[in-house]
């Protein structure tokens, strides 16, 4: 007596996955709708995680220690508008250094919130190829993220002078913040929920085709 088996081929696994494809896709965007409905729940109760982007803009600028430029002078010409220029890059990572943002948490007298917490969630670009440095800051409460930009702010000066021995920050926009509809960790719980559907509309359809085996490639009828 002769024992039947079954050989199941990757392809065989690959070709059911296509042909199911209209339910998969239709599962993972009811994941979808359901990771986003829970978030208006979530928001609806006041649970919801909240993002800000707080922003904020400064000009560097080549004075000295003595607060003057490199000539000597109240006013830059263009040796020192180019030297800020240059200055652009060193000034960035001062500004996102430890010793930075240390001074400015001791400043607000923050509690349980690290320079790693700041860093990973602070970017600094140069605009345009200009002296002009654009800061942006996700923090989930505006108020905190505001008092922590105007902070990095007010301490940059007088560290990139005992660092650099060279310039300073001159504010152009003053930090204002933006909610960041659903935050990070939400637009995570949905891309969770997506997955999540498109993986139950595979398992279902693998399960039927073990359950219900039927000739899926017309050549193994030859």
């Amino acid at each position: 007596m002769s024992q039947e088996t079954v050989e199941i081929r990757i392809s065989d696994i690959l070709k059911t996955i296509l042909k199911k494809r209209k339910l998969i896709l239709w599962l993972a965007v009811a994941g979808l709708a359901v990771g986003i409905l829970l978030s208006v729940v979530s928001y609806m109760r006041g649970e919801m995680s909240k993002e800000y982007a707080i922003t904020s803009s400064f000009a560097v600028t080549s004075t000295t220690q003595d607060g003057l430029f490199t000539s000597q002078t109240n006013n830059p010409n263009s040796t020192d508008i180019y030297l800020a220029e240059n200055m652009v890059d060193s000034v960035i990572y001062v500004i996102k250094s430890d010793r930075t943002l240390d001074v400015a948490i001791g400043k607000l007298d923050l509690v349980g919130i690290s320079t790693k917490d700041i860093n990973k969630n602070l970017t600094a670009k140069q605009y345009n190829e200009t002296q002009i440095v654009e800061l942006t800051l996700y923090w989930r409460s505006a108020e905190e993220g505001v008092k922590i930009l105007e902070a990095i702010n007010s301490v940059s000066p007088a560290i990139l002078i005992d660092t650099l021995k060279i310039g300073g920050v001159s504010v152009v926009n003053k930090p204002t913040a933006r909610y960041i509809i659903g935050g990070s960790v939400n637009a995570a719980l949905w891309i969770y929920m997506t997955i999540l559907g498109a993986a139950l509309g595979i398992g279902i359809s693998l399960l039927e085709m073990f359950l219900r085996p039927t000739v899926i490639n017309a050549e193994d009828v030859n």
